[in-house]
């Protein structure tokens, strides 16, 4: 059980060493590292966790239903308040703006295409200031 070696604090998102997995590990030390899709994670017992799905289960004593949102879209900011359990529709509505600066407005094939919320093509425009206008 992932409890028996880690601890969470919900105030700092940081989980800590509470048992030793293996023989590197030091307890009372920040587990975890940077992995390359920039988010944290933690390696229990040979198996690699996403820190924000195991900070979900430590807090809540069970593991999310759907995708954990960073709210605050900081992959390392693991505080339960910045944490949400929704829906891969909700998460990627969430995302950082792309090329155009704007939610819901990406470049396909040399025109601007506005997509509504529920990311269903609203239609295409020449110039991204024709974008914006119409946004």
């Amino acid at each position: 059980m992932l409890s028996d070696y880690l601890s969470y604090d919900p105030e700092t998102g940081h989980l800590t060493w509470v048992g030793r997995p293996a023989n590197c590990v030091k307890v009372g030390t920040r587990a975890g590292a940077v992995t390359s899709d920039g988010y944290l994670g933690v390696c229990v017992r040979g198996k690699q966790y996403k820190q924000h799905r195991v900070a979900w289960l430590l807090h809540y004593g069970e593991w999310p239903t759907d995708q954990i949102d960073h709210i605050n879209r900081d992959k390392t900011d693991n505080r339960i308040s910045n944490l949400r359990d929704v829906s891969h529709q909700e998460n990627q509505s969430n995302k950082a703006e792309g090329a155009s600066g704007m939610k819901y407005v990406t470049k396909y094939g040399g025109r601007w295409q506005l997509r509504g919320l529920k990311g269903k093509s609203l239609g295409y425009v020449d110039t991204l200031e024709e974008a914006k206008e119409l946004q």
